[in-house]
C-alpha cells in the first residue's frame, strides 16, 4: 500500500516532441528501424505537426506518427520540443525578436513580433533557450496567417513567467 500511495503522487513527466528541422533541407525520413539503411516509412516536412518521442536508441527518436504507428527518425534532422500554454497574469505574451547585435540578451525591450492570447499553444526548443526566455516557434502548428490566408512562420523568445509546461 504505501508504494502505490508514493506513486500516486509522483508528477506525470512531460512529453518531448520531435519537430523537424525547416533550415536543413526542411525534411526527416523516418524508418522502420534505427537504421539509415531501414525502409522509409515517410518524410515529415516543415509544415508537419510535432511528433511525441517514445524514447531513444543512440542519436535516433523512436516517434509516434499521426496513424498510430511508430518509427525512428535521426536526431539531426529535427528538434526536441515541448508543448507549453501561454499563462500570463497580463492575459498574453509577447514573441520577441530573436535577431539580436552579437549575442546581446533578449530583454523586455526587444522588438514585439506578435503576441499570443492566454491559452495558445506554444511550442519551446529547449536547445535555443536563453535563460529566463524560450525560445517559441510555431512551425507546423501554425497559429498566424499573414494578408493573404497562408501560413506565417513565427519564432522568437517568450518569457518563462508567461508560460506553463503543458502534456
Amino acid at each position: 500500500f504505501p508504494l502505490l500511495l508514493a506513486a500516486t503522487i509522483l508528477p506525470a513527466q512531460a512529453a518531448d516532441y520531435f519537430l523537424p528541422d525547416a533550415e536543413c533541407d526542411g525534411s526527416a525520413n523516418v524508418r522502420t528501424a534505427p537504421d539509415t539503411r531501414s525502409k522509409i516509412l515517410t518524410v515529415l516536412d516543415s509544415d508537419s505537426p510535432q511528433h511525441k518521442i517514445l524514447g531513444r536508441q543512440g542519436s535516433w527518436f523512436h516517434i509516434r506518427l499521426n496513424n498510430g504507428r511508430t518509427g525512428y527518425v535521426h536526431q539531426s534532422q529535427g528538434y526536441i520540443v515541448q508543448n507549453y500554454i501561454v499563462a500570463s497574469p497580463d492575459g498574453s505574451a509577447n514573441v520577441r525578436d530573436n535577431e539580436m547585435d552579437q549575442g546581446q540578451p533578449i530583454t523586455g525591450q526587444s522588438e514585439i513580433l506578435t503576441t499570443l492570447p492566454n491559452g495558445t499553444r506554444a511550442q519551446i526548443i529547449p536547445k535555443w533557450n536563453r535563460g529566463d526566455w524560450l525560445y517559441y516557434t510555431n512551425q507546423g502548428a501554425y497559429t498566424e496567417k499573414n494578408e493573404y490566408g497562408n501560413n506565417k512562420h513565427i519564432s522568437g523568445y517568450i518569457h518563462k513567467s508567461q508560460l506553463r509546461r503543458a502534456d
